[in-house]
């Protein structure tokens, strides 16, 4: 069995690899038409240290690496199948499946987000400068080679940074012991990092599945490991939500015993994104249940820990700005899909009466403002149902609707937030279908970035996003009940 599950995962590397070959092949192949307004940028993405591709002529290089990630999926689930019969050892199996696999994957060829670049811009100007890098307002004035190489993509100055300081205290001790490496050096190490982070989530998963049957655990172990979303953001893509959802993961698997460390995790977590608070109140619950104290102490830690991290920084309005841009971006999202009619009309910018006022960095009261602002109210009512009935009954159903719900919510549904709700895939019934299903499907997020815009193009990105929204849902409600496991329904959560 050993021999099998070593062979399987050694499969799995090889696959990257040559994966990796193919697609920079095919990239190199893929340049717009001459003349586009699109292949200079093109152009210069591939000639960057890691290179970038975005904006292709065709679906040719999306096409390949979603097959490439998806054969390693294949694989995987063999190779779940042979550790579901090993006596307590398949949970390792799995990992080391994920961390080999994955280890393969950081070396591919070709990123298609240039956030890593900003991470690297971001623990450069602060680690090793001592520049601020949440107030960006005027080019910066250090004769730098890296930073250099990093305006080619990032322009001088960057965008302003919109992530927790928790984060940027973290790349910048990053980038101070990676002062005198390469760029692309630099650039892998955050591919490392956010493989090191899923690997960690994994364990963390795995603790709370430690009650299961080996070959139960095994399986929904996989079910997170061997994920689309999860093996490309891990290996490929690199981003910062890896390093976010480790430590709430571990929060939830430690809350019980050790309240206090959960406290420091939650907070560890909000301190990288904010988006994290969002869990911060059923922990609480939990914690509360057998020690008031506790939850109360948890939620000092959870609040305290990104405070302390913010100190050095001033936030000024720079960083305001950065957020209200973030915020203003509308891409293969809900949001995006109920302004079109507003976008495609040439309306997208009119305020919706001239009476209403102007906000403060948000600007004018548009129809697409106004959708956003629903949106918002609708998140508060489904988070605030979700805690009262986590508070009830502390089912992790009630945990999963709210980050299902801030998903949908966001401005542009990019493809490395679905890594948010990726864990839950290690449930069964309704709610670990659907969270394996919407993780899955946010991939095809990145065709809105990585193929030149057309007519036809176009009607493809809406019917993406209508799949990515809606599809989750129906197989929710349809596969359980076609599974045999759906007839002997065993503990319900991983986080419970």
């Amino acid at each position: 069995m050993n021999l099998r599950a070593s062979g399987l995962i050694a499969i799995m590397a090889v696959v990257a690899l040559a994966g990796s070959a193919l697609v920079w092949v095919i990239a190199q192949h893929s340049v717009p038409a001459a003349g586009s307004g699109h292949d200079a940028y093109y152009l210069l993405g591939l000639a960057q240290p890691m290179p970038v591709v975005q904006l292709a002529a065709g679906w040719q290089v999306l096409g390949a690496i979603w097959a490439v990630i998806l054969l390693i999926c294949v694989l995987g689930a063999r190779l779940t199948n042979i550790a579901a019969c090993e006596n307590g050892g398949g949970p390792m199996w799995i990992i080391a499946g994920l961390a080999i696999a994955g280890l393969a994957l950081t070396f591919f060829s070709v990123q298609l987000s240039i956030d890593p670049y900003y991470y690297v811009a971001y623990g450069r100007l602060y680690g090793v400068f001592g520049i601020n890098p949440y107030d960006l307002a005027a080019p910066i004035q250090v004769a730098d080679e890296t930073m250099s190489r990093l305006y080619a993509l990032l322009h001088n100055p960057p965008f302003g940074d919109p992530y927790g300081p928790g984060f940027t205290i973290f790349a910048g001790a990053i980038a101070k012991l990676e002062s005198a490496l390469d760029v692309r050096t630099q650039l892998w190490t955050w591919r490392a990092i956010g493989l090191a982070a899923a690997i960690v989530t994994a364990f963390g998963l795995a603790r709370m599945l430690r009650k299961l049957d080996a070959p139960q655990r095994t399986r929904r172990l996989a079910a997170y490991a061997f994920h689309p979303v999860i093996l490309f953001e891990a290996g490929i893509g690199g981003h910062n939500d890896l390093l976010m959802v480790a430590p709430a993961v571990w929060a939830f698997a430690l809350v019980d015993e050790y309240p206090l460390v959960a406290g420091l995790l939650i907070g560890a977590s909000i301190a990288v994104k904010y988006v994290a608070l969002v869990a911060l109140p059923f922990l609480v619950i939990r914690a509360a249940k057998s020690n008031r104290m506790a939850g109360i102490l948890l939620t000092c830690l959870a609040v305290a820990l990104p405070w302390l991290c913010s100190r050095p920084f001033t936030f000024g309005s720079a960083a305001a700005h950065s957020a209200a841009a973030i915020g203003s971006s509308l891409m293969m999202s809900l949001n995006w899909l109920a302004a079109l009619p507003f976008i495609r009309g040439g309306e997208s910018g009119a305020p919706i009466a001239s009476w209403l006022p102007v906000l403060p960095y948000l600007g004018l009261i548009t129809w697409p403002r106004a959708i956003q602002f629903a949106l918002l109210a609708a998140f508060a009512a489904v988070f605030a149902v979700s805690v009262a009935r986590y508070a009830r009954r502390q089912s992790a159903s009630d945990l999963s609707r709210p980050v299902a719900a801030l998903i949908w919510i966001m401005p542009a549904l990019h493809p490395w937030y679905l890594v948010w709700i990726a864990p839950f895939a290690a449930r069964r019934g309704a709610w670990g279908v659907y969270a394996g299903w919407f993780a899955a499907l946010g991939l095809l997020g990145y065709a809105h970035e990585g193929v030149v815009p057309s007519p036809a193009n176009d009607v493809l990105f809406v019917i993406a996003a209508i799949a990515i929204l809606v599809l989750p849902i129906v197989a929710a409600r349809v596969l359980p009940r076609w599974s045999p496991e759906g007839l002997h329904p065993g503990p319900d959560v991983p986080i419970e």
